[in-house]
């Protein structure tokens, strides 16, 4: 149980530090017509690290999901987390 508390720790670190990229990076005017025409390299980094951040959220879901499941399991004389 601890190996899953000390994981669900380092994932609210992960979620804000990727809500950090995410202000920094994303939502910025790297999307509006004028920027795409001139910066086509800050496009294809900010596709590339959207791209990421998507696949890191999944792997945080599937940690969740299999965390929940982990500590719903109980068995005699152990605490649930």
């Amino acid at each position: 149980m601890g190996i899953v508390l000390i994981g669900l720790e380092k994932i609210g670190s992960l979620i804000d530090r990727c809500a950090i990229y995410e202000k920094l990076y994303l939502n910025s005017d790297l999307f509006s017509p004028d920027h795409l025409s001139s910066h086509h390299s800050e496009e294809i980094s900010s596709v590339a690290l959207e791209g990421s951040l998507v696949k890191l959220y999944t792997a945080i879901f599937r940690f969740l999901v299999q965390a929940k499941h982990i500590c719903s399991r109980t068995t005699t004389g152990e605490i649930p987390c």
